[in-house]
């Protein structure tokens, strides 16, 4: 029976020792973990050291978080990288916080982060339709509003509104033939 093995003999990139490679191989390392462990870090073709972007540190940094919010400390929670401000996006665990999603969004917005984001939404849409920021009306913040119809800033400005001035609109019961939610509107007919 004839090898699969070539006759010739070649010497492996990795660990120098001499080996014969298969017919269907390149011929530049004896084994996988070989080119494995060449072909990682510095050596990779695509290779960028520390000037790599947004996604590169962060798929990097993947396996290294924390397991709890260094803010609230909860565990369990879907934690997310938070780059400490005047921080560059590099290579470096300390720079980052590992927070929870609520802690994330709270530690990344600041008022000229609003300002930011506003002008930014108001260059990408001023072709189709001007967007003119309005004021919450629970909290007279400035906002930019996703449709014309939006009033507050948030979700949780519209619930406490709701339950502050139409306290008869969160009175509700389930209907046992729908199993539904539906509000009682049984103070409209007294």
């Amino acid at each position: 029976m004839l090898s699969k093995r070539r006759k010739v003999s070649k010497i492996c990139q990795n660990c120098k020792k001499e080996f014969h490679p298969f017919n269907t191989s390149t011929g530049i390392f004896c084994s996988l973990q070989c080119s494995r462990k060449y072909l990682s870090g510095p050596n990779h073709p695509m290779w960028k050291g520390d000037s790599v972007g947004y996604q590169g540190v962060h798929a990097w940094f993947k396996g290294k978080k924390g397991t709890k919010c260094e803010f609230c400390g909860k565990n369990g929670l879907r934690l997310e990288l938070a780059k400490k401000k005047d921080k560059k996006y590099e290579r470096k665990i300390e720079n980052y916080y590992t927070l929870c999603r609520k802690c994330h969004v709270n530690y990344d917005r600041t008022p000229e982060w609003r300002v930011k984001s506003i002008e930014i939404l108001k260059k990408t849409y001023a072709h189709t339709h001007p967007i003119q920021p309005k004021a919450c009306q629970l909290c007279n913040q400035q906002f930019v509003p996703t449709r014309k119809t939006r009033q507050f800033c948030s979700n949780h400005c519209s619930a406490k509104w709701r339950v502050q001035f139409n306290p008869a609109a969160m009175i509700r019961y389930r209907n046992p033939i729908t199993n539904r939610y539906i509000a009682n509107h049984s103070h409209d007919k007294e």
